[in-house]
């Protein structure tokens, strides 16, 4: 038996590339979207509104690249330990906006566990090596000064307390 044309080696070769691409929910994860806007709702008080920041491109890359850093694991976490419904801080809603001002995406985000959900399917647990996305967009918030020094210094004893 001879060896295929050179041409047949490259195009099985590029195939087998694409699909592990292609089939690599961090992969997928960072090239989803289109969105225009993300936003992040502070999940932090009670009886008021929460606070809410606008990602600038260059914080869109970096949330991006945190997220890619998040793997599936082998057992999904339990939501309710997760995301627990109480009083004070309760994570992070990160939302993907399209052009046709529609959420495309909604990821929860609490210390290491990550759940996002593409509008209308299932919804895909994640986790993190480390708490660092979290850190992150709420470090970003206190710079943005959507939230007072107390106010991040609290959330930061619970993220501690979470971990």
């Amino acid at each position: 038996m001879s060896n295929p044309p050179a041409w047949i080696r490259a195009s099985v070769a590029l195939a087998l590339a694409l699909g592990a691409i292609v089939f690599n929910p961090a992969t997928a994860m960072a090239a989803e979207g289109g969105a225009d806007t993300w936003e992040v709702e502070i999940e932090v008080f009670s009886g008021r509104p929460n606070p809410v920041l606008k990602l600038e491109a260059a914080e869109i890359a970096r949330v991006r690249e945190l997220l890619l850093e998040a793997a599936a694991p082998e057992k999904a976490p339990d939501k309710e330990k997760a995301f627990p419904d109480k009083l004070g801080y309760r994570g992070l809603t990160l939302r993907e906006i399209g052009t046709d001002n529609v959420v495309k995406f909604n990821t929860r985000v609490r210390g290491k566990d990550i759940l996002r959900n593409e509008t209308g399917k299932n919804s895909h647990w994640h986790v993190a090596k480390d708490g660092r996305l979290e850190e992150y967009l709420v470090d970003l918030a206190l710079a943005k000064e959507k939230i007072s020094r107390d106010v991040h210094g609290h959330i930061r004893q619970e993220m501690q307390k979470s971990k």
